[in-house]
């Protein structure tokens, strides 16, 4: 019964070569690769993860991107790859290097740091109290008298 051809295929002219299918099927499996990159990522964000391990999975994201991008710039002629597709591709990957550095910026820079000495450590005074001094009833105070504490009798 139909009217036209079945979804998918082309009315007139060859379908495409198989060296055509093949390279569609690997843009195709770059892209699927990239999705589940962002698929992952995405995810993890919604458990809260540190930030080195969102760096880890947004740099998982942004190698996959640069992967999909660098076999279409290579493939473009012989898959039919449109520029336009590349560009927008590319400009989604600047978006994402953006994001990664800032993401990823913070953490490895603080960690090399040598952290500055604080003013105990400067004064060589210890946060604890020292435990070889006894302890001394304090002495005086607001409810004190002079025959002792009204509150305590």
């Amino acid at each position: 019964m139909g009217g036209g051809p079945a979804p998918g295929m082309m009315m007139g002219g060859p379908g495409p070569s198989p060296e055509q299918q093949k390279c569609v099927q690997q843009f195709q499996m770059y892209r699927a690769e990239v999705e589940k990159r962002a698929r992952a990522a995405e995810a993890e964000a919604k458990k809260r993860p540190t930030r080195e391990r969102m760096c880890e999975l947004v740099g998982l994201y942004s190698t996959a991107e640069f992967k999909w991008i660098k076999f279409s710039e290579a493939n473009m002629t012989k898959c039919g790859i449109p520029k336009q597709a590349i560009d927008q591709i590319r400009q989604v990957h600047v978006r994402t290097a953006e994001a990664k550095k800032k993401l990823c910026a913070a953490g490895p820079a603080q960690a090399a740091a040598p952290s500055t000495p604080s003013l105990s450590d400067a004064l060589g005074a210890s946060l604890q109290p020292n435990v070889d001094e006894p302890k001394k009833r304090k002495v005086g105070g607001t409810m004190d008298t002079l025959t002792g504490n009204v509150l305590a009798r």
